[in-house]
């Protein structure tokens, strides 16, 4: 039931906060940059996605070319750790040319800091001015007895709630807001980290738009029309 309200909760936040191409007028659907994901969860991304590249050390790229087939989004694996997927000859983005970075499977908890610390700031980088970093991780606090034995949903990965938007903050993202899920038992964090709307320009609040809400109700971050 816990694996169930996670899955159906990452998709919700998917649909949301991916952008969609129908959302401007003559715009085009998103490309983004996934970690942490399963084949699965091409099928969560808007169905007007222009092409998603999915990155990590264990990626078998014959199962997302056969998950974007099916899906009707043309779908990229790629078999590289979160540090080497920007820039240079191999790298997947260049700058500016993102419309989504997508972090499942608690993917940023699961990097040394060193690491995190590096993909967020190419991440933020990569992204197009205003455009969102979606997601999912896992948090320290508020865990059942049961998770703290056996782990969180989706194996490791778990960080401090504080050190995630310390991590956020340090890498330049403007406006960070997430929800909780599974609060008590098995709490995730679901949510976006934004770039500023303009490049070299802090969005409206500075560091001080950064929310937290509980009960996955991301509201602030809704009605930014991604």
């Amino acid at each position: 039931a816990l694996y169930s309200t996670l899955e159906y909760a990452k998709a919700a936040a998917l649909a949301r906060f991916v952008p969609k191409g129908a959302a401007t007028p003559n715009s085009r659907g998103a490309k983004v940059v996934l970690v942490g994901a399963a084949p699965r969860d091409v099928y969560y991304l808007p169905k007007d996605a222009l092409a998603a590249t999915v990155i990590g050390r264990d990626v078998n790229p014959g199962l997302f070319d056969q998950a974007g087939a099916s899906a009707a989004i043309p779908t990229t694996g790629r078999r590289m750790g979160p540090g080497d997927a920007w820039g240079g000859p191999s790298g997947v983005a260049a700058a500016g040319s993102l419309d989504a970075v997508v972090s499942l499977g608690s993917a940023l908890g699961k990097m040394e800091r060193g690491e995190r610390g590096a993909f967020l700031r190419e991440a933020k980088g990569a992204l197009r001015p205003g455009r969102p970093l979606v997601m999912v991780q896992a948090l320290e606090e508020g865990g059942s007895f049961a998770r703290a034995l056996i782990g969180p949903g989706g194996g490791s990965g778990a960080m401090p709630a504080a050190e995630l938007e310390k991590a956020l903050e340090d890498a330049g993202f403007a406006y960070v807001e997430w929800g909780v899920e599974l609060q008590g038992t098995d709490p995730h964090a679901l949510g976006v980290a934004v770039t500023p709307a303009e490049a070299g320009v802090e969005d409206e609040g500075g560091s001080g738009g950064r929310r937290r809400r509980s009960g996955g109700k991301l509201e602030a971050a809704n009605k930014r029309g991604f």
